[in-house]
Parts: C-alpha cells; structure tokens; sequence
C-alpha cells in the first residue's frame, strides 16, 4: 500500500465513521459491495475479495444452514485475536440480522478458509463479559463496527471461532 493509498484509506475510513455518512452511503454500497464480492470470488478461484481492496483481514466460513442443513458460505472481515477469529453480525448497519448470523448461531463448528489453508473451528456465541471484552477488542481495530451498531439500532452478536486441536 503506498502513502497516498493508505492516507486515502484513512480519510475514507474518517467520511464513513460519521453516522449520517454511514446511513446514506454505505448502506446504499452495500448491495453493489455483495454482488462485487461475489464475482471476485468466481473469477478469482475464491481467493480474491472486496476487502482486499480496502486493506481489511477477511475470511470465508463454511456452516450448516439452520433450516436447510445445506452448506452456506460466508465472507466476512474478522479481527484476530491470538490464533482465535472474532466475526460480528453488523450487516452494514442494518436492523435486521444476517442470516449466516443465525445459521453460526445454531452451529457447534464451522469450516474456515483462511487464505491458502481450511481448518475447522469451534463456534463461541461470545455473551455477557466474554462479549464485552470481544466487542471492545473488535472496535479497536475497526471503529465503524460501534457506529454501524448504532445506526443498527441493535446489540450485534459476537463469534469468537477457536480452531480445533490438530
């Protein structure tokens, strides 16, 4: 990332950290966002996402549909806590939960792909204290989670993923 990509990184994340800003453009992107990100992931053999393009860590989680039982895939920015995965459901600010949320939710484990390696992981619904410590650990690292809570109008869930014991 050159200077002037990173201090247009940081201006860009200072516009969209304003509520007003969040609720009129994010939202708005978010719908185009999905639809970018699925076409980088087709033509880049899954290895290819929008958040490369932003500078953020992401992830793509494989889980059991609760009504279906079908396997869902997901990508999602995470914040790394020691060899752990913190994930939360913000749906850019909306007020209605994403339904991977749901399906992780009802999940003992997932499937993670992680850059060039897969592995399975134990899903933590992270609740009370636990959460707290998480929320404060994810906001330190991405700030816009705090203000798309508000927007939400809603208390995001927290998933701390622990790998398995190889």
């Amino acid at each position: 990332m050159t200077a002037r990509t990173s201090a247009l990184s940081r201006w860009a994340r200072r516009v969209i950290s304003h509520p007003g800003v969040y609720r009129h453009v994010v939202l708005r992107l978010a719908a185009l966002t999905t639809v970018a990100e699925a076409v980088l992931r087709r033509i880049g053999g899954g290895r290819l996402s929008v958040l490369d393009a932003v500078g953020l860590t992401h992830v793509q989680l494989i889980v059991a549909g609760c009504r279906s039982g079908l396997p869902r895939t997901v990508t999602l920015q995470y914040i790394g806590d020691g060899d752990d995965l913190l994930v939360t459901d913000s749906n850019w600010g909306r007020n209605a939960r994403p339904a991977w949320s749901s399906n992780l939710a009802a999940a003992s484990t997932v499937l993670v792909r992680l850059r060039d390696s897969e592995y399975t992981a134990a899903v933590v619904h992270a609740t009370g204290a636990a959460r707290d410590r998480d929320w404060h650990t994810i906001c330190a690292h991405w700030p816009n989670y705090a203000v798309a809570q508000s927007v939400a109008g809603r208390e995001f869930r927290v998933f701390r993923l622990v790998p398995a014991a190889a």
